[in-house]
């Protein structure tokens, strides 16, 4: 992996030091309750955040779950959420490490509705950014206005932190809903889908196709992420400051609804905005062509496109509606 060194060698650990020491410098000169604000990363947080996502790249090119380039976006994605937040990285890996396992299941079955299934196993940057990419700005948004500290979900004492852990949240259970829907959905029971436009049924592979067992995953996706999410913030977090806060326990229902809600906006925008077609009588493709026989949609989007779009609106949706379940509960 010798790429991988050197963007360990030439970005990821350069960026480290100097937000490490940017955060020292912000400390030095802030004055009372900023200064918590401004706290600055501890060494073993620091050293976790390099060796971690370091180690998680190169094991993802060994594994074939990644691609170089995927691999080197997974890296510096990775080093942003561990800087930052625990509990944005634990939810990140337990996306990637589920979402990895999925595409890799029953890959002989998809591979009688979907051509290219064998190609699916690695993912490249494209992949890797538009699942991540969305939960990582907001990482950065929640870093810039609440320093690197792990901070209990409370709209009342934090509510700009709990706005932007919600959004990130958003973000990653939606794409692991979405991924889980799209690659255990067609090959478990109750599988038949039907287009969520129009209710018609559809092959199996079409995008905007919707399924019970596709449903049951999506929620499965999200709620994997929320309690991924909530030990960790239990365990990074003293238990006097969780005390004080409110409930945390609603995240976990929080993340299986946006891993529900994400992929129904994923399906929403696929039927329409991306092209399926049926080849050679069986397969499902995304570009039009005359021997190609219309399914649903237009080439407007392809997959990724849709995926960044799907998780965007939800990360921006998503806090509102934990904003009232949390007052709700208080």
């Amino acid at each position: 992996m010798k790429v991988g060194a050197l963007v360990l060698l030439y970005i990821v650990t350069p960026l480290s030091l100097i937000t490490w020491f940017i955060c020292l410098v912000n400390y030095s000169h802030s004055e009372g309750s900023e200064r918590g604000l401004y706290r600055p990363v501890g060494p073993f947080k620091f050293a976790l955040s390099i060796i971690l996502p370091s180690y998680l790249a190169y094991n993802g090119i060994r594994k074939k779950s990644l691609t170089t380039s995927g691999a080197l976006a997974a890296m510096i994605i990775g080093w942003i959420l561990c800087l930052v937040h625990y509990g944005f990285l634990v939810s990140l890996l337990t996306f990637y490490l589920v979402g990895s396992k999925a595409t890799k299941f029953r890959i002989s079955q998809k591979s009688q509705f979907d051509e290219n299934a064998d190609q699916h196993t690695a993912r490249n940057c494209v992949q890797v950014l538009s699942n991540g990419g969305v939960a990582t700005i907001f990482t950065l948004f929640y870093c810039l206005e609440d320093g690197c500290v792990e901070t209990p979900i409370d709209f009342v004492k934090s509510y700009s932190a709990s706005w932007w852990s919600v959004s990130v949240l958003g973000a990653i259970s939606c794409s692991c809903g979405d991924t889980l829907a799209s690659e255990l959905g067609p090959v478990l029971p109750f599988s038949q889908p039907y287009l969520v436009t129009s209710f018609q049924r559809v092959p199996k592979g079409t995008n905007g196709g919707v399924s019970i067992a596709g449903t049951v995953a999506s929620g499965l996706g999200g709620l994997i992420v929320g309690m991924s999410f909530y030990i960790t913030l239990l365990l990074s977090v003293d238990t006097e400051h969780i005390a004080s806060s409110a409930h945390q326990w609603p995240v976990i229902a929080l993340c299986t609804l946006a891993g529900l809600i994400g992929s129904l906006i994923d399906s929403l925008i696929g039927s329409t905005f991306q092209y399926s077609g049926l080849a050679k009588g069986k397969y499902v493709v995304e570009r039009p062509d005359p021997s190609v026989k219309d399914i649903s949609g237009r080439a407007i989007f392809d997959n990724h496109a849709v995926n960044l779009i799907s998780t965007i609106i939800t990360s921006l949706i998503m806090p509102r509606i934990a904003f009232y379940i949390w007052w709700f509960l208080t």
